[in-house]
């Protein structure tokens, strides 16, 4: 090796390096969440299951005018509630807004989490339910969940 090639060869290692740090899987980097669904449930009445992929099945009742508690699961692959949201709960939560206008957001940091919705009229309702995770700044999960408002 002569003079003229040792700061090429620091160079080549020191790239090297960096670049196999950039690459790294280790146990220290963030673990996302397998959600393969969510399930909803009312204090008025029903469950209704929100499949990542496919309809939902099952229905839900809320009141007018009155405040309906939703306790929301967020399961994993394995239809279990999924474990990371379950450790990193306080990392989440649950968003639940109707056409652009109403949001409302889980007050917990607990898993099941537990929203509040007060709906203003009767009829068929359709709300986009989220799944927000906090640390990383993104949703992990959305999908629509229809309900009946009865007074």
């Amino acid at each position: 090796m002569t003079r003229r090639s040792l700061p090429f060869t620091f160079a080549l290692i020191a790239a090297t390096t960096l670049a196999a740090c950039s690459d790294s899987t280790g146990p220290d980097d963030d673990d996302e969440p397998e959600i393969a669904a969510v399930s909803v449930t009312s204090s008025a009445g029903g469950t209704a299951t929100l499949p990542l992929n496919g309809a939902q099945s099952g229905t839900l009742t809320l009141r007018a005018n009155q405040a309906n508690t939703l306790t929301v699961s967020v399961l994993g692959v394995n239809g279990s509630p999924e474990p990371i949201v379950v450790a990193n709960a306080a990392d989440f939560e649950i968003r639940i807004a109707q056409a652009n206008v109403v949001r409302f957001t889980s007050s917990n940091s607990v898993h099941p989490f537990v929203v509040a919705v007060t709906p203003t009229a009767t009829g068929t309702a359709t709300y986009d339910v989220q799944v927000y995770h906090k640390g990383e700044g993104h949703v992990e999960f959305t999908r629509p969940l229809t309900v009946t408002v009865i007074q």
